[in-house]
């Protein structure tokens, strides 16, 4: 059984039910959308796609949706600009009244507090990074800037200004809009773009209160939020964001933009312990299997990149492109599966639970995390065929994945909201069982439910647990 969740991205590649069923029947956990593209009507078909699929396969996978966030953008270029080394320019804010400067090429931007934010040795990167400026000169109204990295630029393409503390809103006009459609569809996971500090998930969370408010018979649960982290500034508060959010995404494409390539690593591994360490799921994103959107097979590097991050710890590996707009996603999805099964089958789960338990220190355990502690050390020293846990929020069971057992975790659960939310968490396999009043009929619905859906037999060692 596949311990490593999959996300894959939804597309014009993915939206017939063959494909969405071959795509779980190969492990696929998690379905994305991107609300960056595509009008709500496309969005809202998906979902009720994958929900149909899963239904009749008895399968809780759960949807997860990216809202765009606050990204900087260029404005309109009348035709392509080519950008040479040493060629000297001007940026401003598209709002901006008064006249340009004359007798040197101009680029709009939509960002208002461009020149307050940026200043002299600043560098500004454009078209994903491809193309860098460095500031010469500010303004009260222009920043000037001089090529260093040149290229092709066009109309709409990404601004990022590394090491710039920016004034964005946490959400935009867009988001709201979003937002209300996300609440209505009843989504399991909102992951909140350019998160750079904990007041963006605290304010999304607000927002999502009044929408429930408003919407009471409509917006029943309460999404997990997850935080990308894709920029210096919100690496750097990886703490009092990772406190405030459910889980994060570590979204290395625009990460890498800010960072030096070399960096990115090591950023993505900090983030993967700091996650495992505070117990919440984290997902590992971009080009994972990048050059299976044309090719049948993937690169050995490709397939060492989804291996690192498994022994990293990640909670998820992610397609996007792969399986939203490539050729083969079915395969693209079944190779994420054999790579992950493969490397969870070499991986030393004694020495894991070793580590936590010493990189804990003389740190008090509180009562839940204790016994799920020892239900992990009770299930390896016995050889348990699972680890059984009865849950209604799903802290249980997110307590028992934190210490990555060898057992998988067979979660029971009368919480069709909380099953599908389970299904970022390393390990767990959610089960939806009936409402109960006893314990001792929870017990037996919740092992009753493991052997009807054969993940164990009778005969087998189980350990089981509750919350």
């Amino acid at each position: 059984m596949k311990r490593t969740k999959i996300v894959c991205t939804l597309g014009p590649a993915t939206s017939k039910p063959k494909v969405i069923k071959e795509m779980i029947r190969a492990g696929m956990d998690v379905a994305r959308i991107n609300l960056s593209h595509g009008a709500h009507e496309e969005h809202k078909e998906r979902i009720k796609l994958v929900r149909r699929v899963a239904r009749e396969m008895k399968k809780e996978i759960g949807v997860l949706a990216d809202l765009q966030g606050p990204k900087i953008r260029i404005g309109e270029l009348p035709e392509p600009m080519d950008l040479r080394e040493g060629m000297r320019l001007c940026l401003r804010w598209a709002g901006v009244k008064t006249p340009p400067p004359a007798g040197i090429p101009v680029i709009t931007v939509d960002y208002p507090h461009l020149a307050t934010d940026l200043e002299k040795g600043k560098m500004v990167y454009l078209r994903d990074g491809l193309l860098h400026l460095r500031v010469e000169r500010v303004t009260a109204e222009n920043v000037f800037c001089r090529v260093t990295k040149g290229g092709e630029l066009f109309s709409r393409q990404g601004v990022a200004l590394p090491g710039v503390s920016l004034s964005l809103p946490a959400v935009t006009e867009k988001d709201l809009v979003d937002l209300d459609f996300l609440m209505k569809e009843g989504v399991d996971f909102i992951a909140l773009s350019f998160v750079r500090r904990a007041e963006h998930i605290d304010e999304v969370r607000r927002i999502i209160a009044g929408l429930k408010e408003e919407n009471p018979e409509i917006c029943t649960g309460g999404p997990c939020l997850i935080a990308k982290i894709e920029n210096e500034e919100g690496f750097k508060k990886r703490g009092e964001i990772l406190a405030a959010a459910d889980g994060i995404m570590v979204a290395r494409g625009d990460l890498g933009v800010e960072v030096p390539p070399e960096e990115v690593p090591l950023l993505q591994e900090s983030l993967i312990e700091l996650a495992n360490r505070l117990g919440k799921p984290v997902i590992t994103a971009t080009e994972m299997l990048e050059s299976m959107v044309r090719n049948p097979r993937p690169t050995r590097a490709e397939v060492t990149d989804i291996a690192h991050a498994i022994i990293s710890g990640t909670d998820a590996v992610m397609l996007s492109a792969e399986t939203a707009v490539g050729r083969y996603p079915v395969q693209a999805v079944e190779m994420m599966a054999r790579v992950a099964r493969r490397i969870e089958s070499a991986l030393n789960y004694a020495e894991h639970l070793q580590r936590r338990q010493k990189n804990r220190g003389k740190k008090q355990l509180g009562v839940a995390e204790a016994i799920s502690h020892a239900t992990c050390q009770i299930a390896l020293d016995l050889g348990a065929q699972a680890i059984v846990t009865a849950t209604q929020s799903g802290g249980t069971a997110r307590l028992v994945s934190m210490y990555r057992p060898r057992a998988p975790i067979l979660a029971a659960t009368p919480n069709l909201e909380v099953a599908r939310t389970l299904s970022l968490s390393w390990g767990v396999t959610a089960m939806l069982v009936p409402q109960t009043t006893t314990t001792e009929e929870t017990l037996d619905v919740s092992v009753r439910a493991a052997v009807e859906r054969r993940f164990v037999k009778k005969g087998d060692l189980v350990v089981i647990t509750g919350g």
